[in-house]
């Protein structure tokens, strides 16, 4: 139950709202950096002690993260580099949260030592406002949240700032966010604008699929926490043969190993990539609005997307 839900049903006498909050302080969001006092300008806390990043190797990956761009066609694209565990802390992401893959570790980034700022990922935003250098060397912001950003600008026909977006693990952890703040995994944004009030930009989230939304003093968090990951940061499919059975009850394929039956993580997603429900085993719920389940098997950092066919 969100907390301005609980609040009107409080009003009417019908709940207690003292659990209001029911995502866990290690997944719940914390305001934006920019939020503390004394204001901060530009919105970029000086952390104590940042290594050196100019020395740390990158190594080109095949594989390009690609934008909505000015145009809308799509066709913005930046190459990516691998993940390097001699970044250290800074990369050093939490094993994922209660074993769910929507928190697995990013296994590519943006060198934006390389980038250009003011590359044009939307109509109306560029590089920068998403991600710094000033919080980390490489970053990464999910295509489909780009996507969703833009949308809320054009909802609300004016101007949106961007507080905070990516950040990465020492960053994040310098500033006071949640251990798993969606601002590490590129689907989180703070957002603010004179355009819109806080409770209609906190509408628009909702309305256009966040798993997570919460209205701050001066700011709206949202994320998509539960949307399918951009493989361009996240991986590739598995590929480990896996496939729905005709009936659409199980999965079914290579879900074994050397000392017996592996363990299965399943997610059911609608149309637009949103969560509808996850569980474990190779059982599968009927759902209707599904049309396709992401799967993980066994020790796999990725997972597969499989189609759905009506059920």
């Amino acid at each position: 139950m969100s907390l301005r839900l609980c609040l009107a049903v409080f009003a009417l006498g019908l709940v207690s709202c003292a659990d209001a909050k029911s995502e866990d302080d290690a997944i719940g969001e914390s305001p934006s950096e920019n939020d503390s006092p004394p204001p901060l300008s530009p919105n970029v806390p000086q952390l104590p002690d940042r290594p050196d990043e100019s020395a740390w190797t990158a190594v080109p990956s095949a594989i390009e993260a690609c934008y909505l761009g000015p145009d809308r066609d799509g066709s913005v694209c930046l190459p990516t580099v691998e993940w390097s565990a001699d970044w250290g802390g800074a990369y050093d992401y939490p094993p994922p949260y209660a074993g769910d893959p929507q928190y697995d570790a990013p296994v590519r980034f943006v060198d934006l030592s390389e980038a250009d700022p003011n590359t044009a990922l939307a109509p109306n935003f560029v590089l920068s406002e998403v991600m710094t250098e000033a919080k980390g060397r490489f970053g990464l912001f999910q295509a489909h949240t780009i996507d969703v950003l833009q949308d809320i600008r054009d909802g609300i026909g004016g101007p949106l700032r961007v507080n905070s977006a990516y950040r990465n693990v020492d960053y994040n952890a310098g500033v006071g966010g949640a251990t798993y703040s969606r601002h590490q995994y590129g689907d989180g944004m703070d957002i603010a604008s004179d355009a819109a009030s806080l409770d209609e930009l906190a509408d628009h989230c909702e309305d256009l699929g966040a798993g997570y939304v919460d209205v701050y003093a001066t700011h709206v968090h949202c994320d998509w926490r539960d949307t399918t990951l951009d493989t361009a940061f996240y991986g590739a499919a598995a590929a480990r043969s896996v496939a729905v059975s005709d009936d659409g009850t199980q999965l079914v394929g290579d879900l074994d190993g050397e000392e017996g039956p592996l363990r299965v993580r399943w997610m059911l997603l609608d149309a637009d990539g949103q969560r509808l429900d996850r569980g474990t085993g190779v059982g599968l719920p009927a759902l209707d609005h599904a049309t396709s389940v992401a799967v993980q098997v066994g020790a796999d950092a990725s997972y597969s997307l499989i189609p759905l066919a009506a059920r």
